[in-house]
């Protein structure tokens, strides 16, 4: 396994936060029709990019794609749809896509759509950040029968 690392704010190493990994692999992943190798429409995966915390850093994911030899905007000039460079190659999302940048949903759909374009279901894959898992707890935390809950209004665990 080779592996390429690369900071998308130019720097070479340090914290784990800010760094995309992209990896070229040997071992034979499919992403097709069926997902199976050999299958008729089938594309042996051979790269596959990583990228994590992100957290809505819109400058620091434009640097990433920049770089990353898996990734590329449709246009250039908008950077409004995201593609991919080749059709050997897959990306993972490693966590952590919302918190302190600006561009939180400009962020997230950027990523959904990919996913979603066809072709792609296989080939993008998200893993969820503890910063990601915190803003799932929300909705259901702030729904009227918790807020109303006696154990929260008076600060007690049940």
């Amino acid at each position: 396994m080779q592996k390429q690392e690369k900071k998308a704010d130019g720097g070479d190493g340090g914290a784990r936060e800010g760094i995309g990994l992209e990896v070229a692999r040997g071992d034979a992943h499919s992403a097709g029709a069926a997902g199976a190798e050999g299958n008729a429409g089938s594309v042996t995966i051979t790269e596959c990019a990583y990228l994590t915390d992100v957290e809505g850093n819109l400058d620091y994911f434009y640097n990433y794609v920049e770089i990353s030899k898996v990734l590329e905007w449709e246009n250039k000039v908008t950077k409004n749809r995201l593609k991919f460079k080749h059709k050997h190659t897959m990306f993972v999302f490693g966590g952590d896509s919302q918190d302190k940048g600006i561009g939180d949903i400009r962020f997230t759909k950027l990523l959904l759509d990919l996913k979603a374009q066809p072709g792609n279901e296989d080939r993008v894959e998200f893993i969820i950040g503890d910063r990601d898992a915190n803003k799932l707890r929300l909705a259901s935390e702030l729904q009227d029968n918790c807020i109303q809950d006696a154990a929260v209004l008076n600060g007690m665990r049940e």
